[in-house]
């Protein structure tokens, strides 16, 4: 008996426990406002349910759908132009997509979109050629349709045409296998202009080249993976992926899998006889089908792709890697910089020496360029002005930046000269002001001298922003994005407080 009622017991106090534990929800009316005509079917999505498509209700200009008992949290949603199906025409969305936030039944944030009355358009009518007329289906997305997917039409002997409306503006575009999903474009994107007047400029034309009969044969020295334990032999499965099978997600096909005959730790591919004499390939390697599982690992075609051009000779195309080599072992031309020119005396505070350097990445032949900016600590140990003459100050350049590992830091090396001259420039600490502060917008900064750099430090000393090469004697220095609280402002050495609102 005394068992019974503990467990009515217990019932009772979970059901009392549940609303006290964030189960509360909220209905959620999104309202978007359409000045736009051609947008006369537009759908709202967002994360409040996995990003499910759900018309929305007109009224006039205005278009509203309710999302009920929502959960607490944060959502982002946005909205789109859909056809008849309710599939996705042209995202609506300008910038980043708009969130609000469940606390208990209270929503606050973005719950409403304007769209605009549209500019100027012309109809632009874009035209693809598949050279080996295979393809069942083309479609044709860009920047000027938000990147949605629209089916072109096919005009015979591998012809495929689509004609849009386009605003006036610069546009960038590319094409998909309507079937199997992939990228078409080998190369940047196309792009053009379309002029106030409807001159239409730049590229509204592409072909899509025919496979060569060219096989490429890859190496990949796999033996660290398998001492560090990353890659077991026999149990998972290294494969190529990129531009030539569109840098698919799922295991690619048996024929662009490697494999080590001599249990030596060498994985080889000879791929399918596909390529063509100069065109040029990017890709990397990966495991097992999962793109967390590559040698950069979460971005099928972005950081660090390794690239290839094919040579008429076929013998000579054999390309030899060792896993991993471009994120861990990749190089970089770090940018030449300026020489300084400073008076005797003047402190290392005062020489104005760049937060970040400018450094390309990858090796000619081998991995894509990319230009970034990276931190950069510099030696000042030692320096002295106290004569007239040039000294090299290094530095070294911090390879772990915004969660990407570039560069393994051997060679990887920052070097300024600075030239000390005569006096001819006072040395006394640096005069500026700023105002006002407190601030809630705008930080207006003048100076009797030449500002050359400026950092922002947070009270736990991050720091928050860092301009460099200003060259000039007065900055508005935009503060929107800084939270609240107090900051450490340094301007060619020189130090001050002020607080953002």
């Amino acid at each position: 008996m005394k068992r019974n009622l503990l467990k009515g017991l217990t019932t009772m106090a979970i059901a009392i426990l549940f609303p006290l534990l964030g189960f509360a929800q909220a209905d959620v009316t999104i309202t978007v406002t359409n000045l736009n005509p051609a947008n006369d079917n537009i759908w709202v999505k967002g994360a409040a349910d996995e990003w499910a498509g759900h018309q929305m209700v007109q009224d006039g200009t205005t278009w509203t759908y309710t999302y009920t008992a929502v959960a607490e949290g944060t959502y982002a949603w946005g909205c789109y132009q859909g056809d008849a199906e309710g599939n996705q025409v042209a995202w609506l969305i300008d910038g980043s997509n708009p969130e609000f936030t469940v606390t208990g039944t209270e929503v606050t944030g973005t719950i409403t979109y304007n769209i605009p009355a549209p500019g100027s358009t012309f109809d632009v009518t874009f035209t693809v050629t598949d050279e080996a007329a295979t393809l069942a289906l083309i479609k044709i997305k860009g920047s000027m349709n938000g990147w949605a997917e629209v089916d072109m039409i096919s005009q015979g002997e591998g012809v495929w045409t689509k004609t849009l409306p386009v605003e006036v503006g610069s546009w960038e575009w590319g094409v998909v296998d309507g079937v199997g999903g992939g990228w078409l474009i080998e190369g940047p994107n196309r792009a053009f202009t379309v002029a106030e007047g409807g001159e239409i400029t730049g590229q509204i034309t592409y072909t899509i080249l025919a496979p060569g009969d060219i096989p490429i044969l890859f190496n990949v020295d796999m033996n660290d993976e398998i001492d560090n334990i990353n890659f077991i032999p026999g149990t998972d499965i290294l494969e190529v992926v990129g531009s030539f099978n569109s840098f698919q997600g799922d295991l690619v096909a048996p024929e662009w899998q490697l494999t080590d005959a001599d249990e030596d730790g060498f994985y080889t591919l000879t791929s399918p006889a596909q390529f063509r004499v100069d065109q040029e390939i990017s890709f990397k390697f990966r495991k097992n089908g999962n793109w967390d599982l590559a040698e950069t690992p979460g971005d099928p075609d972005g950081k660090l792709n390794r690239k290839y051009t094919v040579t008429a000779i076929e013998k000579d195309n054999i390309y030899n890697a060792i896993w991993g080599e471009n994120y861990f072992h990749n190089l970089g031309q770090v940018a030449a910089l300026a020489d300084i020119s400073v008076p005797v005396g003047t402190t290392v505070e005062n020489l104005g020496l760049p937060a970040v350097v400018s450094v390309t990445m990858g090796t000619p032949g081998n991995l894509t360029d990319e230009i970034v900016d990276l931190p950069v600590i510099w030696d000042t140990e030692g320096f002295t002005s106290d004569t007239e003459g040039e000294v090299i100050i290094d530095g070294t350049i911090t390879i772990n930046y915004e969660g990407i590992t570039y560069f393994n830091g051997y060679n990887l090396k920052a070097s300024v000269k600075v030239i000390v001259g005569p006096v001819s420039v006072s040395t006394q600490t640096m005069q500026f002001s700023m105002y006002p502060n407190p601030t809630s917008g705008d930080l207006n900064i003048t100076s009797g001298t030449r500002i050359n750099n400026i950092q922002i430090v947070n009270i736990l000393g991050q720091q928050v922003m860092n301009l460099s090469n200003i060259a000039q004697d007065s900055m508005v220095v935009p503060t929107s994005n800084l939270s609240a609280g107090v900051y450490i402002i340094t301007i060619n050495g020189e130090s001050r407080r002020f607080i953002k609102k």
